[in-house]
C-alpha cells in the first residue's frame, strides 16, 4: 500500500524544517511514477527523484558527480556541513525493515545510499567449510 504522505527535514541557515509531500504530488511525478511502488515509497527515491531531478532540475549525472552531493549520518553534521558550504540539505527518515523487505520481494534493488545497518558485517570476509 502507499503511503499517504512522505515527509523529511530541509536543513538550511542553522534552520531545519519539517517538509510533507502528499500523495498527489508523487502521481504529477512522471519520473516517481515509473519507479516500482516499493521504491516509490523510500525516501532517498523521493529526494533524488522528485527533489533533486524535478525540482532542482539536477541531473542524475549531477547526482553522481563527487562533491555536490554529501552523505553525512547524523544532524549536527548535517547541519555543520550546510553552514560550512553555504549550502542546504536533508534528512532523511531510515529505511525501515518492511520497505527493504517489500522491494526485495518486488526483485528490485535498494538504491544507492538508502541503507545504514550497524554492526556492519566485515567486508572481505571468507568461509572454509572444513568438514
Amino acid at each position: 500500500q502507499e503511503n499517504k504522505h512522505q515527509s523529511m527535514l530541509w536543513v538550511h541557515d542553522e534552520v531545519i524544517e519539517l517538509l510533507q509531500f502528499k500523495t498527489e504530488s508523487f502521481t504529477k511525478s512522471d519520473k516517481l511514477q515509473a519507479l516500482p511502488l516499493p521504491l516509490r515509497n523510500l525516501d532517498v527515491s523521493l529526494l533524488h527523484t522528485l527533489i533533486f531531478e524535478e525540482i532542482l532540475e539536477m541531473s542524475q549525472e549531477a547526482q553522481r558527480e563527487y562533491g555536490k552531493i554529501h552523505y553525512v549520518k547524523n544532524v549536527a553534521d548535517a547541519i555543520k556541513l550546510t553552514k560550512e558550504k553555504k549550502s542546504f540539505g536533508f534528512i532523511m527518515n531510515p529505511t525501515t525493515m518492511q520497505q527493504l523487505e517489500d522491494v526485495a520481494n518486488a526483485g528490485e534493488t535498494m538504491p544507492q545510499k538508502s541503507t545504514f545497518f550497524y554492526p556492519k558485517l566485515l567486508t572481505g570476509l571468507t568461509f572454509y567449510s572444513l568438514s
